[in-house]
């Protein structure tokens, strides 16, 4: 609804994930942060940034690391 609302402020797709990102907490919003500063390919796509994200924090029997 963000991006519908304000769609001249999220133009990017960097600029949405830079709203993600800041939306996550604890090592999960420190991991995305990394990412974000090294101006990794997972920031300027949602379908990257969600595989890695769960490469980072899903476990291979699905469970979710905190």
């Amino acid at each position: 609804m963000t991006f519908e609302c304000q769609p001249h402020r999220y133009a990017t797709a960097r600029s949405r994930m830079a709203l993600f990102t800041s939306l996550l907490t604890g090592r999960a919003q420190e991991w995305a942060a990394a990412l974000y500063n090294k101006k990794s390919q997972a920031c300027n796509d949602y379908d990257v940034f969600v595989a890695e994200l769960r490469r980072a924090f899903v476990s291979p029997s699905g469970e979710i690391s905190t």
